[in-house]
């Protein structure tokens, strides 16, 4: 037993190092570094310009009725729209396009399947999967080996990634450090698990991770009614909406988009990531390799 464990672990760690020191690595930090230098373009350009802005009334209030002595049947019924301060829509702005639409949307699920998919991938392209089978270890025991060294690669990345973001974006991506990553955190847990199964049993595991990624996830993500609920991302969406309710982060279409309760999201991905695990055993228990012959 203890062999084994010893077994395991020394697998887990080498797990760890086969997908920290590959070309993909290069990889992910070049793609990295552009978005990187993209938010910084944008905390130096946008930022103050948003900053300098001064008050511009588009419409006519009440007020200027009465100084311009109009009668009152002519004043407008509505009130103007409550303009945004400064730092508040800098806050806004970066929490909407930076962390929305920019690293959750496009950056976190390429991310996790660069890393997550290649776990088993790499090894039977390699044909080194066919040695690591014969050892004397449970496959259900070398998948979640697998997972325990993928999982902490993916999430230092990821994290690490938006931390750099976030520091790069100066206050306001400073200020919503804290506030996203814990939604975060379990939404990149739910795509590493997921993708993790993808590369141990689909025949193409990076192009079947990539289509769910970029095209289901989209694609079921926009459609009305309950049914984007099915997509990870809509619940990661609904614990940032929730973490960012107080600073004015809300969808775009309330009635399109109806988030739920945080609690329910967080079960959810919870679920998700142990039936996703329990499935990813089950199933690297059953296969034949055959292309492995």
């Amino acid at each position: 037993m203890v062999r084994e464990l010893r077994g395991l672990a020394y697998l887990s760690l080498l797990t760890i190092r086969r997908q920290l020191f590959t070309r993909k690595s290069i990889l992910v930090a070049t793609l990295i570094g552009l978005i990187v230098l993209g938010v910084y373009t944008w905390a130096t350009k946008r930022v103050p310009d948003i900053m300098r802005e001064r008050k511009k009334v588009d419409n006519i209030t009440l007020e200027d009725d009465i100084k311009r002595e109009r009668p009152r049947r002519e004043r407008p019924s509505w009130q103007p729209e409550k303009k945004v301060p400064p730092k508040e829509r800098v806050l806004l702005e970066f929490s909407n396009l930076v962390v929305m639409d920019v690293f959750l949307s496009g950056l976190v699920p390429l991310l996790t399947l660069i890393y997550a998919t290649s776990a088993f991938a790499d090894e039977r392209e390699d044909r080194t999967l066919v040695y690591l089978l014969t050892r004397p270890l449970g496959r259900w025991r070398i998948y979640l080996a697998k997972g325990a060294g993928v999982v902490p690669v993916a999430m230092a990345v990821v994290l690490g990634s938006f931390g750099l973001i976030c520091f790069v974006g100066g206050e306001p991506g400073q200020a919503v450090f804290l506030r996203f990553l814990p939604g975060l955190a379990i939404g990149t847990l739910a795509y590493t698990v997921l993708f993790l199964l993808f590369g141990a049993v689909a025949p193409r595991p990076l192009i079947m991770s990539v289509v769910y990624a970029f095209l289901v996830e989209t694609i079921v993500g926009n459609m009305p009614g309950s049914l984007k609920r099915m997509a990870i991302s809509y619940h990661t969406r609904c614990l940032l909406f929730n973490a960012g309710a107080d600073i004015g982060v809300a969808p775009e279409n309330p009635r399109h988009f109806v988030a739920i309760a945080p609690e329910t999201a967080s079960t959810v991905l919870w679920l998700v990531v142990a039936f996703l695990l329990l499935w990813g055993c089950i199933a690297f228990q059953r296969r034949e390799y055959r292309d492995l012959a």
